[in-house]
Formats: C-alpha cells, structure tokens, sequence
C-alpha cells in the first residue's frame, strides 16, 4: 500500500502563485489548478477513447492509476500528462522545480517513459527528464550525455528538487541529498520552456501519488 501523506502547513490552495513560486497542492484536478492536459488515453491509439485511467484526489494528494490497454500488448498502456508553459520566468538567472511522489511502478518502466514523470524543456535542445519507479530514478539531459540513475527507497514518497544558476550550474537533490549537478547545456527557462508530467504503465498497471510540484525562483 502507497504511504499516506501529511499536508503542507500554509499552503492551502490548489494552485497558486506564492511570491516568484507557483505551488500546485494537488488537492484538486489538475485542469482545475491550470494545468493544460496534453494526453489523458491509451497510447496505441490517440484517436479512440479505448480506456481511461483512474485520476483522483484524495487525502490532498492526486493518485494516478494506469493500466495496460485491452486488445494491445505492452508496450501500449494507459497515460495521463499535464503541461504548464513556465514563460513568465524567462530570463530569470535562479530557477527550481520541487515535486514530492511517489509511484510503485517497477523500474523496467523507466525505459518506455512510466511509470511516473516530470521533465522541463523548450524547443531548442535543452531539458531535464526525470522518469521515476518505486526503487530508481532517472535523469536524462541530452542523449548525448551521461544518463544518470539513483537508487530510491521502495514503499516511501520522495522529494526531488532541481536548482538551476543559468548558464553555470545545475544540481538534482533527492530527499535533501545532492545526487547530480554539472555545468547545463544552456541557460533554463529560455526559448518557449515548458513543465510537463504525467503517469504511464507500459509493462505493468502501476500507482503513482503526487503530493505538490513546485517551480519558480
């Protein structure tokens, strides 16, 4: 069973904008905090409605169960994705994005893009994908660079946080811990950049809780 979660003192709306920090408590859908949905269907075909996925809130935490899809076989599975553009903070020198989760997908997800996922990103090569399973997480910054895995303990919600100083440093913290930081390929958020997340079963039905995501300066 996935861990229950505590609510965040203080912040006690869905989806709001907090100084320079835009917090989203998923304590309610995510079309209702502003958040565009980009997918909600079985991916083998985008045309047909063949079978939805479980989204929910409860306890303020938004669950996302996902499936196989019926009459395809793997990899083609249920996903649900929500995208935000992050415009409003192009330009800006310091930037993080935070997101507490947890999923109890099986890391052979992680290939195929389950089971759950954040990743930011613009049109002009430079991003940061992180694919996350119950016991492993992922970040890949280009494919021609080092892909980057990090062990995670099973059964628990994780925090994940990425720091971004321009042009000169990014850092990847889990639970408080650095993990990964390097010099970036470019400067973040720049050039159309946007935030995009979502839950996908490929291989097996999984689970995923969110508990907030968080991004601003």
């Amino acid at each position: 069973m996935l861990a229950r979660w505590s609510v965040v003192i203080g912040l006690v709306s869905a989806a709001q904008a907090l100084g320079s920090v835009f917090s989203y408590e998923c304590d309610s859908a995510p079309e209702d905090a502003d958040w565009t949905v980009v997918q909600i269907v079985c991916q083998p075909d985008l045309w047909v409605d063949l079978c939805d996925p479980d989204l929910s809130v409860h306890n303020r935490c938004f669950f996302q169960h996902v499936e196989l899809c019926e009459g395809y076989p793997p990899p083609g599975g249920q996903q649900a994705t929500y995208m935000r553009t992050l415009d409003e903070f192009i330009g800006e020198d310091q930037f993080f994005a935070e997101w507490a989760v947890e999923t109890d997908a099986d890391r052979s997800e992680i290939p195929w893009g389950g089971g759950a996922g954040l990743g930011l990103g613009n049109n002009y090569g430079i991003g940061y994908t992180f694919d996350i399973a119950r016991d492993q997480a992922k970040l890949n910054r280009d494919n021609s660079l080092p892909i980057i895995f990090v062990d995670l303990e099973p059964g628990v919600p994780h925090t994940h946080r990425l720091e971004l100083y321009g042009a000169d440093l990014y850092v990847w913290y889990v639970d408080g811990e650095i993990v990964d930081q390097g010099v970036p390929e470019g400067e973040f958020p720049s050039f159309d950049p946007i935030i995009i997340w979502r839950a996908k079963a490929a291989w097996l039905p999984n689970t995923t809780v969110w508990d907030y995501i968080r991004y601003g300066t």
